[in-house]
């Protein structure tokens, strides 16, 4: 029988160091610092780039992107939980995603409300400049697979899957990148001689 949830076991090991400090989601839902955390890379914008989404989805990073829906006036900005990349059957790279937060198309058409937010809610977007027009990483990571995920590794609408995200070797890759920027204590023979 288990008494606590793993996200709270994350967040008590975070808070002993157990597990190197980050910005870790302790679920789907942001918290104002990660929303801000996540949309302070905006900056870092640039095209649409398969090598880094698919970078990302293996890490379970969180990116922002600006997306042009399909017959709309303007891309809007969002930031996504990339789970899935490959190809449609006409050879087109999709990109199965939890849109976090951010603008919406369809929910704009729903409420006729032009700048619509959603949260939470599963896309499917195109991977092409048309609607693709940018994209950043964030520093924010997710090690927990958002709800609905099938963590088979398919998707009915991906013909030819490039990535897909596994929750717990996106968790180990994480811990082994923190561990890699600790720099070891140097031994007495490494340290520089002072006497002269």
């Amino acid at each position: 029988m288990q008494l606590i949830s793993e996200a709270y076991k994350r967040k008590i090991q975070n808070l002993a160091g157990i597990i190197p400090v980050g910005i870790l989601l302790e679920s789907v839902n942001l918290t104002a610092q990660e929303i801000t955390t996540a949309y302070s890379k905006s900056g870092e914008r640039h095209s649409f780039n398969a090598d880094d989404m698919k970078k990302a989805i293996i890490e379970g990073r969180v990116v922002g992107i600006l997306y042009k829906s399909e017959g709309m006036p303007v891309a809007k900005y969002r930031l996504i939980l990339p789970v899935a990349m490959g190809t449609d059957k006409k050879g087109k790279i999709k990109i199965r995603a939890f849109h976090l937060k951010g603008q919406s198309e369809n929910e704009a058409k729903r409420t006729g409300k032009r700048s619509a937010e959603v949260a939470e809610v599963w896309r499917m977007f195109n991977g092409d400049s048309t609607h693709m027009k940018s994209m950043w990483m964030t520093d924010v990571y997710f090690f927990e697979n958002p709800p609905l995920f099938r963590t088979d590794g398919t998707d009915k609408h991906i013909s030819s899957m490039m990535a897909s995200f596994n929750a717990k070797e996106a968790l180990n890759l994480y811990k082994k990148k923190k561990e890699s920027e600790i720099k070891p204590i140097p031994t007495a023979e490494e340290l520089p001689n002072k006497t002269k």
